[in-house]
């Protein structure tokens, strides 16, 4: 069966009557916009077979138009084909018989002629004059004259057509005076959109382009008491009430849309009959909207598969592509939670407004309500408890830290000097770095090297740190600096520099266990450590945050105390994060994400956090949500890959239950949000008790310390896609710059972009680093911008391409990753998004696009352009399976759907093995390396 005839005699019923069957209540509010808004009719008067078609091929995917027209299109193609097609052509005629079919046309150059053919197949509008109007009292379309002997009907044919339906769906053309202010989209009229009774009035309007004050609307009349001056008339009065004036109509046009049939029909067997009997008859064959249903996509599928099945093989069946509107980013079951939870504070817990991050941890480590509190549990990859702090705990540790560093004699310490942070993932870290602010020693996080493994990428990332910050020594536990120098006994990793530069050797440092000063504290004394405690000021340089590096060298920004205070206070009002917060977090410590939005606010909060290895979230993904159910979290953020594994272990394993009802906030940050990750993690973890309410997609730098803005507002907003499926990661409110002020500039310039118009993002906050340590030409052009609207403030110049839509933040991409590819301006994340698509075999969040120019790839043998300067698109793939075989067919596919998404020519594309990629700390890929 194909087109509509395959799911006909599965849900002939109304939408509303098959899905009360089916256990639902309602229809989702998204669908019912999406399905009336297009033209076919309200949902309840429809059977759900339309439905259904609609929102698996409608509901995803971008709208593509053909510029010029159908004509245009048809014209194209007619130079093209190897047969002829007539264009600009009227049918006066068609007459049958069992030995030819006669059609008569008309040209305008060549008058009336009569074509003979075998076959014939009707497209678009069926010249019958039998069918009905949607929702009229006239039985009948008005016949024009001459239009009964357009064919000769058989008495098959009059059957069938009798029952068919279209829809008067109106397209208006006014120019407007006072909606300049909206940017161009597709819009709805939410409160015409579910009663009949509204009929006439504009379901849809829609700006293409802003420039010009012209604006489309969609309406559905009925060819009696609701025709085209009734609609218009509808129209106007709507504008009206939106605040503006009609200053014309340009043009209205009146369209016999979505041939269907009733419910009843479909029931009693109308496309059994019409796929089996009517199909052939008379050598004749029907396609379009009423066998497929609507679009251009779906009708171009049917009709080559009723090519395939009654003139060719049948064997290969095509997949039907998938269109999208512009709509918010809703699950199947959007009505299944509406309440947000609210978190007061605990009883007796009032949140102070203190200066730093370590004012903070005394103050609550010495509170009579918070000081006995769990402030962090580590847990292992079983879900077991390893460790645990209280606010006191870890009050005393850092004090004991503290003194211990200002009394070292090797090396002696000064306030300012750096050192580095190297621990495997636990609470010892975060001794570490309390007890660092406590001193006013610097800390430095990085990530530690497996020293069971050949980490040289991570050691050299450790060498190039060293040498460029300088520090003074490494704080790290007895164990890890044990299983160092056994490694290095195996020759596994250097100690010491070695003759060849070109091996990463760890840096010539002392090495401080911090567990083992604890240990002792514990035994030998208990002292009171106010004498030596450092009191930080404002300015004071608290530490350095080394960037990922995802397009370049890591460069280490300098965070004050009073930006991060300000960023984490920031994120706790933001979060809607109090004193009975309890976050769940497996990000790594020494990431700005995973330490400032997790460790640090979860502390200032006054709440609690359970902490687990990222490489136990890796092994075992479904942990998190584990975790989240047994402790009753409130609050959570992981990246998107991380979503997207649990999609994938969530499907793998539907048995799972868990409940998530106690969530507040959950962030998607560090990489670019995808909209297919969130729509399926939403609506597999609907049942358990996540709402889109609770997700807040975010954007962040660690320029910025971490965090700029979230697109999170609890019951009141939506997860917003734009026409590109680019996800809302924030709001623009000018009401809270005081916080962050964003803005997007047109690069090179330092001027504003109008809305909707994409620049790159400048951010001015008191968050903002000092600049990168020992790199003033780049801190200076990275960190000291001015706009001529705020002449004192400073402004970061972000590197990141966004435009905002209504106040509304969307990130488009990185300056650095923006390719420029046959004179068009291509994102390296856009292709990486089609080729996992596209090929299953490409590991997620794993797939690397870049530009290459000519000249190289001329020397590997590949010729794109006789342009020396051309660039062309190289991807880098890694594959699931370490023996996976790579076909042509796999390149083929690849290749093809790059083009037909982005309209480019793959120069290569390059598989490599599992876990070979070069990525940054937080997971991002390192395009520059690669």
């Amino acid at each position: 069966k194909i087109g509509v005839h395959a799911i006909s005699d599965i849900a002939p019923e109304s939408a509303t009557e098959f899905l009360k069957n089916q256990g639902f209540s309602k229809i989702p509010k998204s669908v019912i916009c999406g399905y009336t808004a297009s033209g076919y009719g309200y949902v309840q008067d429809m059977p759900y077979a339309y439905l259904h078609e609609f929102t698996r091929t409608s509901m995803a995917g971008k709208i593509r138009r053909f510029k010029g027209g159908y004509m245009s299109l048809w014209e194209k193609l007619s130079s093209r084909l190897p047969i002829e097609v007539c264009c600009n052509t009227e049918v006066i005629s068609v007459r049958r018989d069992s030995s030819k079919i006669a059609i008569k046309i008309k040209t305008e150059n060549e008058g009336i002629k009569q074509r003979e053919f075998d076959k014939i197949i009707i497209s678009g509008a069926f010249p019958f004059t039998t069918g009905k109007t949607y929702r009229s009292t006239t039985s009948e379309h008005k016949q024009e004259e001459g239009s009964s002997d357009l064919i000769d009907a058989s008495e098959l044919e009059k059957e069938m057509f009798s029952k068919v339906e279209t829809i008067d769906y109106y397209t208006t053309v006014f120019k407007i005076k006072g909606l300049e202010h909206i940017p161009k989209g597709f819009y709805y009229f939410d409160e015409f959109m579910v009663d009949p009774s509204t009929m006439g009035n504009p379901v849809a309007m829609q700006r293409f382009y802003e420039d010009t004050n012209i604006f489309l609307f969609w309406s559905y009349g009925n060819s009696n008491d609701i025709q085209g001056g009734e609609v218009a008339k509808q129209i106007m009065a709507a504008v009206k009430r939106m605040g503006a004036e009609i200053e014309s109509m340009v043009l209205q046009r009146r369209f016999k849309y979505f041939p269907h049939v009733r419910s009843e029909d479909m029931k009693n067997g109308f496309y059994d009959k019409l796929e089996l009997l009517l199909q052939g008859q008379n050598n004749t064959y029907f396609v379009g909207g009423l066998m497929a249903f609507e679009l251009t996509e779906r009708n171009s599928a049917y009709s080559m598969a009723l090519i395939r099945k009654h003139f060719a093989d049948n064997s290969y069946e095509p997949r039907y592509p998938y269109v999208k509107r512009l709509l918010t980013l809703k699950s199947d079951q959007e009505d299944f939670i509406n309440v947000v939870n609210k978190l007061d504070e605990s009883m007796g817990v009032q949140f102070p407004d203190l200066p730093a991050l370590d004012a903070y941890l005394k103050y609550w480590g010495t509170s009579d309500v918070i000081q006995s509190k769990v402030l962090y549990t580590w847990i292992n990859e079983d879900g077991h408890i390893v460790a645990r702090r209280t606010y006191k705990e870890l009050n005393s540790n850092a004090s004991k830290i503290a003194e211990k560093l200002i009394s070292c004699k090797k090396p002696a310490m000064k306030t300012g000097d750096r050192v580095l942070l190297i621990y495997v993932p636990g609470l010892d870290f975060i001794d570490a770095f309390f007890g660092c602010l406590r001193a006013g020693i610097v800390p430095v996080p990085v990530i530690p090297p497996d020293p069971s493994q050949k980490g040289r990428q991570s050691l050299l990332h450790i060498s190039n740190i060293a040498k460029s910050c300088n520090p003074v020594a490494i704080l790290s536990t007895l164990s890890y600096h044990i299983a160092v120098k056994a490694a290095s006994a195996s020759n596994i990793f250097a100690l010491k520099g070695r003759d060849n530069k070109s091996y990463p050797c760890w840096p010539n440092l002392p090495w401080l266990h911090t567990d083992l000063w604890i240990k002792k504290s514990r035994i030998s004394f208990s002292v009171s450590h106010t004498s030596f405690e450092y009191e930080a000021a404002s300015q004071d340089l608290c530490f350095l945050q080394f960037t990922s590096g995802s397009t370049g060298e890591p460069k280490g920004v300098m965070i004050t105390q009073g930006g991060l205070i300000h960023n984490v206070k920031m994120m706790r009002r933001r979060y809607k994060s109090t004193s009975n917060t309890l976050l769940v977090s497996w990000l790594p410590q020494y990431h700005d994400m995973g330490l400032i939005g997790g460790i640090f606010t979860s502390m200032v909060s006054g709440g609690s956090a359970i902490l687990f290895s990222p490489i136990a979230f890796i092994r075992k993904p479904l942990l998190w949500l584990q975790t989240i159910d047994r402790y009753r979290a409130t609050h959570s953020a992981g990246p998107n890959f991380a979503f997207e594994l649990l999609v994938r272990k969530l499907e793998a394993n539907k048995s799972a239950r868990f409940d998530l009802s106690s969530m507040v906030f959950l962030m998607v940050a560090a990489e670019p949000v995808r909209a297919k990750a969130l729509r399926k993690f939403i609506e597999l973890t609907q049942p358990f008790g996540i709402s889109q309410q609770v997700i807040a997609p975010g954007y962040g730098l660690a320029e910025n310390c971490v965090y700029v803005c979230s697109a999170y507002g609890g019951e009141d907003n939506e997860i917003w896609i734009d026409w590109q499926d680019r996800v809302c990661c924030g709001y623009v409110n000018p009401n809270n710059e005081a916080d962050v002020t964003i803005k997007i500039i047109k690069r090179d310039t330092d001027k504003e972009c109008e809305n909707s118009e994409e620049g790159e993002i400048w951010i001015s906050s008191p968050s903002a680093g000092a600049g990168y340590w020992d790199r003033e030409e780049i801190s200076k052009s990275t960190f000291d911008n001015y706009l001529n609207q705020y002449p004192t403030r400073k402004f970061i110049r972000t590197g990141d391409l966004g435009r905002t839509i209504d106040g509304k933040l969307f990130i488009t991409g990185r300056i650095k990753d923006l390719m420029i590819v046959g004179g068009r301006n291509i994102y390296s994340s856009d292709i990486e998004k089609t080729v996992e698509n596209s090929c299953e075999l490409v590991k997620p969040g794993c797939c690397a696009a870049i530009g290459v120019p000519n000249e190289i790839l001329s020397s590997k043998g590949i010729q794109i352009s006789e342009v020396p300067d051309e660039v062309g698109l190289v991807i880098i793939a890694e594959v699931r399976e370490t023996n996976t075989t790579i076909s042509n067919d796999m390149i083929k596919e690849i290749e093809k759907c790059v083009a037909e998404e982005h309209g480019i020519i793959t120069s290569a594309i390059v598989f490599i093995k599992p876990k070979t990629i070069s990525k940054t700390t937080s997971g991002k890929i390192k395009r520059y390396d690669c």
